[in-house]
């Protein structure tokens, strides 16, 4: 059975999200427990709720059978690191995409969280 909440320490990751203005969240899971992919996130960090964009999925230097949940989040929370977190996946957005770029990474992002505000708006 696929879940559909995550929950774990914030650990930090490469900085790569910060480089192209989506600095992320991160938590390492089990892959087996989760659909690789990109989704619309509710985010709780110590009572306070928050939304984002996450990616669900492999990360290299991961040991076997983990994955890495990057949520970028709506809204600046300062720095959550080494703090509990629990992440629900609301709705996913797509698939994993190859990309071969940052730029093209970013404009999927970009696209991404379009997506959420649009379906965070529709919920209102």
């Amino acid at each position: 059975m696929r879940m559909n909440k995550i929950t774990g320490l914030v650990e930090r990751g490469e900085g790569l999200g910060r480089t192209i203005g989506y600095p992320t969240i991160n938590v390492v899971i089990d892959s087996d427990d989760y659909e690789s992919g990109v989704y619309v996130c509710d985010v709780v960090v110590e009572g306070e709720g928050y939304y984002g964009a996450g990616y669900v999925g492999e990360k290299k230097g991961l040991p076997l059978g983990k994955f890495i949940c990057e949520v970028f989040l709506l809204d600046d929370c300062g720095d959550l690191y080494g703090k509990n977190v629990e992440i629900v996946l609301l709705e996913k957005i797509r698939d994993v995409a190859k990309v071969d770029s940052m730029e093209e990474l970013k404009e999927l992002i970009d696209k991404d969280v379009e997506y959420m505000k649009d379906y965070l708006n529709t919920r209102k």
